[in-house]
């Protein structure tokens, strides 16, 4: 039986996978502040700061982001066995025929 839930599995692994691809993409660009100096050590804390607060975000985003990339796989593989059962036991009812003529 195909999309008895009405869900593509493959493009349900497919969103999962670039869920992960796109945090990768994120952790690759750069990390550095505007470089200079600016005159006045507390804008180049200032600095340090905001892009070590930025790092913190991002792992934390990353880690999010996988945990749901995880959990799509998670759904389109139960997806799949739930719909395979389904179409097993539709099929030995005789039903299967009346719902895909």
């Amino acid at each position: 039986m195909t999309g008895g839930f009405g869900a593509v599995f493959d493009d349900l692994h497919q969103t999962a996978s670039r869920i992960t691809d796109v945090v990768a993409g994120v952790e690759t660009l750069p990390w550095d502040g505007p470089s200079g100096v600016y005159g006045n050590s507390a804008v180049e804390t200032g600095w340090a700061r905001f892009i070590e607060n930025a790092k913190v975000q991002v792992n934390g985003l990353r880690g999010k982001a996988n945990e749901h990339g995880e959990l799509v796989r998670v759904a389109a593989g139960e997806y799949q066995v739930s719909d395979d059962e389904s179409g097993r036991a539709l099929s030995g009812s005789g039903i299967a025929a009346l719902l895909n003529p």
